[in-house]
């Protein structure tokens, strides 16, 4: 598996290489989707999305949270977590739910009080809409994405989207996690440290990137993630290139050098001043930054010879990053 790139930095740290050693989604590469996943070749169903590659692929498309709202006889709100297989679990006032979405993004689940709901997901892949159905009565539902962005404005110009709240980019993050446990690029525990008060990687104006980056995780196919979001990904780092942001740290806050991945390490916050002292005391350390930064985009092969050639300077750095996924 590549252990680095020079590509989507976090705080300027390169997060390929933070991401690899804490267990989220960034590693672009290295192989297709479980073989346990069945393509699915069948013909798509009138008014069902189309699923030409793998079924388990097209599933993990819409694997999300969303906020809904059922009325007719009866009214009320209710929240869904689809995961990356199509299971879903939810609940609302009184009720829980449980379901399924298959590779056509065709919609069913039903509550504990007897309400059978069954919706088709729309083509943004991130809104739902149907019918419900109980012994008592019947109605309409409709379901959208928490974490997908949505524009607000009016006519003429355009409006301008408000941009994505931090738990909104947390929680796609989590979810282009799992998918690339599905894709089996990284271990099912190395999700874990990814948490409901886990902070987005990039400075705020980049949030949008980063967002669209893990979405595009998330839509697309395994075998195709690092080519089809390769773009995602160098908009998100030209951003955060743009928008440097580094931790104030009153116990350790020694000048930059220049070198950017080098400075990324040793500036970390105050949780982490042991772990950014260590590579700032490791003339190694600094070595593995200098010959990280000299990497092309994206290459691999150039990011895994500076993490062999300089080993000792790549396992503290590596620790380093280790704690500031964890703390900053």
């Amino acid at each position: 598996m590549p252990l680095i790139s020079n590509t989507l930095r976090s705080n300027h740290l390169d997060v390929y290489t933070r991401m690899k050693y804490v267990g989220s989604l960034l590693i672009l590469a290295m192989g297709g989707c479980s073989s346990s996943s069945s393509n699915s070749s069948s013909a798509t169903p009138a008014g069902a999305l189309p699923c030409t590659g793998l079924a388990i692929d097209c599933r993990a498309a819409f694997s999300d949270s969303y906020n809904g709202t059922y009325q007719g006889t009866e009214s009320g709100t209710f929240t869904l977590n689809v995961d990356i297989l199509g299971g879903i679990q939810g609940s609302g006032p009184g009720i829980t739910i449980t379901g399924q979405v298959d590779e056509f993004g065709r919609v069913t689940f039903t509550t504990n009080d007897g309400k059978s709901f069954t919706g088709q997901f729309g083509s943004d892949h991130h809104s739902i809409t149907g019918s419900w159905k109980s012994s008592s009565g019947s109605g309409t539902f409709s379901a959208q994405s928490t974490t997908a962005p949505t524009g607000t404005g009016g006519t003429g110009n355009g409006g301008a989207g408000s941009g994505p709240t931090a738990s909104a980019v947390v929680a796609a993050m989590g979810q282009a996690c799992q998918k690339e446990v599905t894709c089996a690029m990284v271990d099912a525990s190395l999700c874990s440290t990814i948490t409901s008060t886990s902070q987005p990687d990039l400075p705020q104006p980049c949030w949008d990137k980063e967002l669209a980056f893990y979405r595009c995780v998330i839509d697309t196919a395994c075998a195709s993630i690092q080519a089809q979001c390769a773009s995602a990904s160098t908009a998100a780092d030209a951003c955060a290139t743009a928008n440097p942001s580094y931790p104030t740290n009153p116990d350790f806050n020694p000048a930059l050098t220049g070198i950017k991945s080098f400075d990324d390490i040793v500036h970390l916050c105050t949780q982490c001043t042991a772990e950014a002292r260590a590579c700032y005391n490791s003339a190694d350390c600094k070595a593995y930054a200098v010959c990280v930064d000299a990497c092309p985009a994206n290459d691999f092969t150039c990011g895994d010879n500076c993490s062999t050639t300089h080993a000792d300077g790549f396992n503290v750095y590596s620790v380093a990053a280790t704690c500031q996924f964890s703390n900053c």
